[in-house]
């Protein structure tokens, strides 16, 4: 988490101070993370590959009292990481932060008119900083959850494009934190079905696929709700257009 909230400084730095584009930046830093583990895994671990040792102690999964025996509700409830639990309750902390909370109407005031925060007396850098920085911290959480307790492990290209499916999830989300984690378990459960299909000896090359095709599927339909949702917004009749020439003049 602290060399992701790092990258994120750097990302910052690169971006607001030598006003580099932001896709570019991360397309870069993407790469450069990439091949860097990949050469620390052989330089510092001696391992080619992955890398699995004893004495890496992952998180065990939390079995909650009384739940756990409940029927069907505790094998969907109970029985997951830590860091499962602790990524929800981050979704309602985010939202209330964001909605409820004076720094979470600066960092939106930013995000969404940044003339308009100016004129607000809102420092629009440093916000973009802040956001980078928390941002950074979360993306360590996710590289957490996958090292050490969904493989317990290291290997090249562990993240398996899920950084991606992360960036497509706030594009539905339409940047809200409750929207986005729908549509992340969505795709989650898309990944969890891939794994059960193999059972069914499917080319593995489909099972792979199902993912990313669910992700191109649902952002095609938001694409489409959201055209359609500005068609309704721009219909105005002519009577509410004749008032609002009348109320200008």
């Amino acid at each position: 988490m602290v060399a992701c909230t790092v990258a994120s400084l750097v990302f910052a730095i690169v971006h607001l101070e030598m006003k580099a584009n932001e896709i570019i930046v991360g397309l870069a830093l993407n790469i450069f993370a990439t091949g860097m583990t990949n050469f620390m895994l052989v330089a510092v671990l001696g391992a080619t590959g992955y890398f699995q040792s004893p004495l890496i102690k992952g998180f065990t999964p939390l079995e909650i009292p009384v739940i756990k025996d409940i029927p069907l509700l505790g094998e969907i409830v109970s029985g997951h990481f830590p860091l499962v639990y602790i990524a929800f309750l981050l979704v309602l902390v985010v939202h209330l932060v964001l909605y409820r909370t004076p720094l979470g109407f600066h960092i939106r005031a930013v995000g969404e008119k940044i003339e308009a925060a100016e004129a607000a007396g809102i420092n629009p850098k440093t916000m973009k900083y802040l956001g980078l920085l928390i941002s950074g911290v979360f993306c360590g959480f996710g590289g957490t959850f996958l090292s050490l307790s969904y493989l317990n492990l290291f290997s090249e290209g562990i993240t398996a494009g899920r950084g991606w499916l992360a960036l497509a999830a706030i594009n539905f989300g339409e940047m809200r934190p409750v929207r986005a984690l729908i549509a992340c378990l969505i795709f989650g459960f898309a990944d969890a079905l891939a794994l059960r299909l193999q059972q069914f000896g499917l080319p593995s090359q489909i099972v792979l696929m199902l993912p990313y095709v669910v992700t191109l599927i649902v952002l095609g339909a938001s694409a489409i709700h959201r055209e359609r949702r500005k068609k309704v917004v721009l219909k105005i009749s002519p009577e509410k257009k004749d008032l609002k020439l009348k109320v200008g003049a």
